[in-house]
C-alpha cells in the first residue's frame, strides 16, 4: 500500500514538475598531475529539488612558483552540475534539455593578484548524476610585482546557481546553490636591484681612503648580495663585506643598506687605475629563483 502510494505522489509530482518546466525562469544575478575537486554544496533556497555543483582542477597546470610581471598561468576549472531530491531520477531526465545559468568568479583575491575566469557564466543541461564532459571555465593568474616572494596564498573559484522558477516564475523548482574550491598560487623572485657606486674615487698613495655604496631593493623577497673584486692590483689592500641581507619593501622592511669599502694604494701610485666590483645576488634562502650578478667599474686616481 505504502509502495503504491509513493508511486503516485511521484507520478503526480512528476507532472507538476514537467508542466512548470516549460516556463523555467532564472534568477540572473550574482554575488560575489593531481586533480583537486570540492563537493560540498550549500543550499541557498527552496526548491522541489536540490542543484549540487562539483568543482574540480588539475593542479599541474600550476606551477611552483608563478614570476610576478611576466608570467601568466591560465588552466581548466570543470564544472560539474547535477540536480538532486525525492522525485528527481523521476522527472529530471525528461528535462535534460533545459540548461541551468552557473556564474562564476574569483573570490578572495589580493590587490597584487590579477585573476579572472573565461567564460564567466556557462550552462550545463540538467541532469542527475555528474557526467564525464562537464563544463569548462580557464581561470587566468598573473601577480604584480608588489606580491611577496615565496608566500603561498589561497583565492577561490565560486560558482552559484540561483533558485530556478517555473509557472512563470510562481513556483520555485530547483533550489540555489553555491560551492567554492581553494586554488593555491606563489609568487616567485622579482629581481630589482639598484647599485649606487661612485665612477672615480681619489686615492692619495699609501693613504686608507674609505667610500660609501648604496643598495637598494626594490624587488619583492630579501635579498643577499654578495660581493667580489675582480682583480686585486698588486699592492692594493682593498676591505669590502662578503655579503649583505637587504630587505624588501613588500614586507615593510628596510630595502637600502650602506656599505663602506676602504682602499689603500701602494706608495708608488700615480694616475688612475680602475678595477672591477662585482656584485652577485638572489633571493635570501631561495638561490633556485637565480643568481643576478652585477659588475662596476670604479677609477681610482691620484695627482702625486
Amino acid at each position: 500500500m505504502f509502495v503504491l502510494l509513493k508511486r503516485r505522489v511521484v507520478y503526480a509530482l512528476s507532472l507538476v514538475v514537467m508542466l512548470s518546466m516549460v516556463c523555467v525562469v532564472p534568477v540572473v544575478g550574482f554575488s560575489g598531475e593531481q586533480n583537486e575537486s570540492s563537493e560540498t554544496t550549500i543550499p541557498w533556497g527552496g526548491g522541489l529539488f536540490q542543484g549540487n555543483i562539483d568543482l574540480s582542477y588539475n593542479g599541474s597546470y600550476i606551477p611552483n612558483t608563478i614570476l610576478p610581471e611576466y608570467d601568466v598561468v591560465r588552466f581548466p576549472v570543470e564544472i560539474n552540475y547535477f540536480v538532486s531530491g525525492l522525485g528527481s531520477r523521476s522527472v529530471i531526465p525528461f528535462l535534460w534539455f533545459r540548461t541551468v545559468p552557473i556564474w562564476l568568479a574569483i573570490e578572495h583575491s589580493p590587490e597584487y593578484l590579477i585573476a579572472s575566469m573565461e567564460p564567466e557564466v556557462v550552462c550545463p543541461h540538467l541532469r542527475i548524476q555528474k557526467t564525464e564532459f562537464p563544463e569548462i571555465s580557464w581561470v587566468s593568474a598573473a601577480f604584480t610585482r608588489e606580491a611577496p616572494g615565496f608566500q603561498t596564498i589561497s583565492v577561490y573559484v565560486c560558482a552559484e546557481q540561483e533558485t530556478l522558477y517555473g509557472f512563470f516564475g510562481f513556483l520555485p523548482l530547483i533550489a540555489s546553490t553555491i560551492n567554492r574550491i581553494p586554488i593555491q598560487l606563489r609568487a616567485g623572485y622579482y629581481h630589482d636591484l639598484e647599485i649606487e657606486a661612485p665612477s672615480e674615487v681619489y686615492t692619495p698613495s699609501s693613504e686608507t681612503t674609505v667610500f660609501e655604496i648604496f643598495l637598494t631593493n626594490n624587488g619583492n623577497a630579501r635579498t643577499q648580495v654578495r660581493f667580489e673584486i675582480v682583480e686585486i692590483p698588486e699592492g692594493w689592500t682593498i676591505n669590502i663585506p662578503s655579503e649583505v641581507f637587504v630587505g624588501t619593501p613588500v614586507l615593510h622592511e628596510e630595502n637600502t643598506v650602506t656599505i663602506e669599502i676602504s682602499v689603500q694604494p701602494p706608495s708608488d701610485f700615480s694616475g688612475n687605475l680602475p678595477i672591477d666590483f662585482r656584485f652577485i645576488s638572489s633571493a635570501a634562502g631561495h638561490p633556485e629563483a637565480g643568481i643576478y650578478p652585477t659588475l662596476k667599474t670604479i677609477t681610482f686616481f691620484s695627482d702625486e
